[in-house]
C-alpha cells in the first residue's frame, strides 16, 4: 500500500525506478506509479529538478487526451512515488514489434493524435525531444505522448543540449548543433516511416555511422510499400535534414488529415523561405558532445572486457578458466581506473592507452567550465565510479576464492590470455576447419581476442545501446578464422 492506492504488480522498469500498476482504493481507479528511492535523488542532484520539471509540464498539458496525465506526488521515508494515469494498452513498441508494421491508415491515425499534442506543447513553447514507439501509451484506443524526462521549456526556441534516441535523432542534434523544436518534427517524421515500414529511416550501430548514414544517403522507401501520394508528401516534408528547410508545425497543424487515418484533400509539398538562425553551430555544445561521446565509447570498452570475462566462466574450457577471467578483469579493471583518473583530471602522466590520452588532451582543451556541471556528464561520471568501484569489489572477492582453489595468478596477463586461446584452438582445430561443426567455441576464442584489442574493434562498435558482436556471430567460419590469425 501505499496511501489510498493498492499496488499491484511491476509493468515496467527504467533508469531510476520501477513502474507499477496500482488501484486507488477510494476512486476503484487504476494508476501507474513509478517508484524511485530517495537515495537515487541523493546521487543524482539534479534528478529532482529533473522530474520536478516534467511534473509541471505535464501539469500544463493536463487538458490535452493525448498525453499522459500526471495525477500526484507522494514521497515516503524511503521513496518518490510518482502517480500517472494508467494506460492498459502498454508502449506502441510492443505492439509493433508484434505487427511489425501497420496500415498506412493505422499510422496516419496514430500520426493524427500526436500532432494534436504537439499543438499542445507548442502552445507552450515545449520540446519533447525524446519522441519514440516506446515513449507512445496506449489507451482505449487514444495515443498518448509519454515520458517528459528529457523535455524543454524553451526561450527564443533554441536549444543545444543533445538528448534522445539516436535513430530518432534528428542530424542537427546528432551533430551536437543548436537546435529548436523542429527537432521534434524530424522525430515524429521517423516515427511515421517506421509505422509504415517497420524500421527507422536510418538504423546504424554507432552514432558515427549514423551521421555518416545521413550525410550520404538518402531515406527510401522500399519497392514493396507502396502508399498515397499525401502520405509521401508528409513524409517528404517531414524527414528534411536540412531544419532550414524541414516543414514547420503551422504547417503539420494544417494538413487535411482526418482523426480516422484518411486525407479530406491534396497536400502539397512544404515550401518556403529558409527560416533564420535555426542551424547555428555552437562550439561549446560540439566540444561537449565529442568528449561526453568519447567518455561513453571508453566506457563501452570496458563493459565489453568485463562481458568477455563472463563468456569464459560460462564457456569453462579447461582448469585456467578462472584465472583466464580473472586477468581480463584486472586488465578491465585498470582501465576503468585510468578513465577515471583522466576524466577527474587526476592523471598528470600519459596512460598506456592511446585514446585515454587523446581524451585527457581534448578535456584539457576544453575551454567551457559548464561541462563539470552537465548534468549528462555529471551522472555518466557517477555511473561509471560506481561501476568501477563494483568491479574493483568483486575483483577482491574473486580472488580469494582463486586463493581457495589454489590457483597460481601469473604475471603477463595479456600473454596468458592469448595462451589460452592458442591452447583452445590446438585442442579443436579440426571442428574449427569442419563447416558442419557449430561455430560458437571459434565465435567465442575470436571475441576474447577483440577484447584483448579493444581499442581496434570498438572504433567501428561504439554504440552501448547495440549489440556490437553481431556482425562477427554472422560471420561464416572461414571468416572467423581469418579474423582469429589476424588478431592472434
Amino acid at each position: 500500500m501505499i496511501e489510498q492506492y493498492k499496488v499491484h504488480e511491476q509493468i515496467g522498469q527504467g533508469e531510476f525506478g520501477k513502474v507499477y500498476r496500482a488501484t486507488n482504493l477510494i476512486t476503484q481507479t487504476v494508476v501507474a506509479i513509478k517508484s524511485v528511492d530517495v537515495a537515487k535523488f541523493n546521487e543524482t542532484p539534479k534528478l529532482l529538478e529533473l522530474s520536478m520539471q516534467e511534473i509541471e509540464v505535464l501539469q500544463k498539458l493536463q487538458h490535452c487526451p493525448y498525453v499522459v496525465k500526471f495525477i500526484e506526488l507522494i514521497k515516503t521515508v524511503h521513496q518518490y512515488h510518482f502517480v500517472y494515469e494508467h494506460c492498459s494498452g502498454g508502449p506502441l513498441d510492443k505492439l509493433l514489434l508484434l505487427q511489425g508494421h501497420f496500415t498506412e491508415r493505422k499510422s496516419l491515425e496514430i500520426i493524427y493524435q500526436l500532432i494534436q499534442a504537439f499543438k499542445v506543447l507548442r502552445e507552450n513553447s515545449i520540446i519533447h525531444r525524446d519522441l519514440k514507439p516506446s515513449n507512445i501509451l496506449i489507451h482505449n484506443g487514444i495515443y498518448k505522448l509519454a515520458d517528459f524526462g528529457f523535455c524543454k521549456p524553451i526561450k527564443n526556441d533554441v536549444t543545444a543540449t543533445m538528448l534522445g534516441s539516436p535513430i530518432y535523432m534528428a542530424p542537427e542534434v546528432l551533430r551536437g548543433l543548436s537546435y529548436n523544436s523542429k527537432a521534434d518534427i524530424w522525430s515524429l517524421g521517423a516515427v511515421l516511416y517506421e509505422l509504415l515500414i517497420g524500421k527507422c529511416p536510418f538504423e546504424e550501430k554507432s552514432i558515427a555511422k549514423l551521421i555518416t548514414a545521413q550525410d550520404e544517403t538518402d531515406w527510401v522507401i522500399p519497392p514493396q510499400f507502396h502508399f498515397t501520394k499525401q502520405t509521401i508528401t508528409l513524409l517528404k516534408s517531414m524527414l528534411i535534414k536540412d531544419p532550414n528547410k524541414r516543414c514547420t508545425w503551422e504547417y503539420l497543424f494544417k494538413i487535411p488529415l482526418k482523426s480516422d487515418g484518411e486525407f479530406s484533400g491534396d497536400l502539397e509539398l512544404y515550401s518556403d523561405k529558409p527560416e533564420q538562425n535555426v542551424l547555428q553551430p555552437s562550439n561549446t555544445n560540439t566540444n561537449n558532445v565529442s568528449i561526453l561521446q568519447e567518455i561513453v565509447n571508453e566506457r563501452c570498452k570496458v563493459q565489453f572486457m568485463c562481458s568477455t570475462a563472463h563468456t569464459i566462466l560460462e564457456q569453462s574450457q579447461n582448469k585456467e578458466s578462472p584465472l583466464i577471467a580473472y586477468y581480463l578483469l584486472l586488465l578491465a579493471n585498470n582501465r576503468g581506473q585510468q578513465l577515471l583518473s583522466v576524466i577527474k583530471n587526476q592523471c598528470t602522466t600519459a596512460t598506456e592507452y592511446f585514446s585515454l590520452n587523446k581524451l585527457s588532451i581534448h578535456l584539457k582543451q576544453s575551454q567551457d567550465n559548464r561541462l563539470q556541471s552537465n548534468f549528462e556528464f555529471t551522472r555518466l561520471v557517477e555511473t561509471i565510479a560506481k561501476e568501477v568501484d563494483q568491479l574493483n569489489i568483486g575483483l577482491k572477492e574473486y580472488k580469494v576464492i582463486l586463493d581457495a582453489q589454489s590457483l597460481e595468478i601469473k604475471d603477463n596477463y595479456r600473454q596468458n590470455i592469448k595462451n589460452y586461446v592458442n591452447q583452445i584452438k590446438q585442442s579443436n582445430y579440426v571442428a574449427f576447419l569442419d563447416n558442419n561443426q557449430e561455430k560458437t567455441l571459434l565465435t567465442h576464442c575470436v571475441q576474447v581476442l577483440d577484447a584483448l584489442q579493444i581499442d581496434k574493434f570498438m572504433n567501428s562498435n561504439i554504440d552501448p545501446t547495440m549489440d556490437a558482436y553481431l556482425e562477427v556471430r554472422s560471420m561464416t567460419k572461414k571468416q572467423l578464422l581469418d579474423r582469429f590469425d589476424t588478431l592472434l
